[in-house]
């Protein structure tokens, strides 16, 4: 239920962005790319619970944020 309340609140932030600084902005670029890694994570905690739980869940959350951060702040520039 929460992964749901997180996509819907993730897709109202990405839409209200475009909508306030364009849908061509770089805001908007990077909220969509925080968006599409909420999507992408979705269900996942099925599979890292069985991989190994709480240290598996840590590293690949820490990857994930090191693989967007470089993304999003390149985005912010634009």
């Amino acid at each position: 239920m929460l992964a749901y309340t997180s996509i819907g609140t993730a897709g109202l932030s990405t839409l209200f962005t475009g909508i306030e600084y364009g849908f061509t902005s770089s805001k908007f670029a990077s909220s969509s790319a925080s968006t599409a890694l909420v999507l992408v994570t979705l269900g996942q905690s099925k599979w890292i619970g069985a991989l190994g739980g709480t240290k598996v869940a840590t590293k690949v959350t820490q990857f994930a944020h090191d693989l967007v951060s470089p993304i999003t702040g390149v985005l912010s520039l634009f």
